[in-house]
């Protein structure tokens, strides 16, 4: 017997986790024009932990753009009181993210063309990144990994930028997989290098939590320094960077542990190393959430995450 709508929302309050979570996975296949009307009626007329539980579902099905300007308001009043007590913490790292010597979060967004930055935790801005990156396969989450940006605050004089603007990241053009790769790393050595016309020096690091992958760039007064990459080390461009010296490339013969370069050895030697925060860590700032041209049209991605 098929569940309707109105079932699932109450069933989205349920005391037992497991039963709200699997609600909230089956609203996410009805149309959000039907759910979301439901969803605000029983935030607005639940209690307690209801509608806590309704304000979490309205997130997963809707995203921050579903919640209306009071709920906006708990929120940000909760990311502003914690922002200052906040602690750095390592951060699980898959993906994509560059590094800029700069304080100057203005120029940082400009410089991205990114949109309606909102102030976020670490925690938050790193958890986001995650999501939208391994979520981006599911079913309407075709911008799920091209819509927001996670800028970091000032990280021992490093602003980083998790992420990459819109077009970096849809597949235009012709060809199949090797042609949108090659076409995906000719823009990040390109705008690697066109930022650093602005910045000095600008770093881009890759890396891959389960296949292995590892890649960097470095680009200083607008030519590329140094560019690797695991998965196409024959293009590699430039003189090792100094972290390089006295290892082995992943590509290369393996060695015992510790004697094998990649991406984070570089990062923490070059710039900073988002894998290793912790309270020794200078912080200045405070991140934020911004979108790119990409997110402004179709707005923030679904999906629930901790402050």
């Amino acid at each position: 017997m098929e569940i309707e709508a109105p079932e699932l929302v109450e069933l989205v309050q349920d005391p037992d986790a497991d039963v709200r979570r699997g609600a909230v996975w089956a609203l996410r296949t009805f149309s959000p024009d039907v759910v979301l009307p439901l969803l605000r009626d029983a935030r607005r007329t639940g209690r307690g932990r209801a509608r806590r539980h309704a304000l979490t579902a309205l997130l997963a099905v809707g995203g921050p753009d579903a919640l209306d300007n009071r709920d906006r308001a708990v929120i940000r009043r909760l990311i502003r009181f914690k922002i200052p007590a906040e602690v750095p913490a390592p951060m699980h790292l898959c993906g994509s993210w560059f590094a800029l010597p700069t304080g100057d979060q203005a120029a940082v967004l400009d410089a991205f063309g990114l949109g309606a930055p909102e102030p976020v935790t670490m925690r938050l801005g790193g958890r986001v990144w995650n999501h939208d990156h391994h979520e981006r396969g599911l079913p309407g989450a075709e911008h799920q990994g091209c819509s927001r940006v996670y800028v970091s605050p000032v990280l021992n004089g490093w602003t980083l930028v998790f992420g990459a603007p819109s077009a970096d990241h849809h597949r235009i053009g012709p060809g199949g997989d090797d042609a949108y790769e090659e076409r995906l790393r000719d823009t990040m050595l390109a705008r690697t290098a066109a930022l650093s016309l602005r910045f000095g020096t600008v770093h881009w690091y890759g890396t891959g939590c389960g296949d292995g992958w590892t890649a960097w760039i470095v680009a200083a007064n607008g030519e590329i320094q140094r560019y690797y990459d695991a998965f196409d080390p024959d293009d590699q461009i430039g003189r090792p960077e100094p972290a390089e010296e006295g290892l082995l490339l992943p590509h290369e013969h393996a060695l015992p542990d510790g004697a094998v370069c990649d991406a984070r050895t570089v990062a923490a030697q070059a710039s900073v190393d988002p894998g290793a925060l912790g309270p020794h860590t200078r912080v200045e700032g405070h991140g934020v959430l911004a979108l790119t041209a990409c997110g402004r049209e179709h707005g923030h991605p679904r999906g629930v995450l901790e402050i």
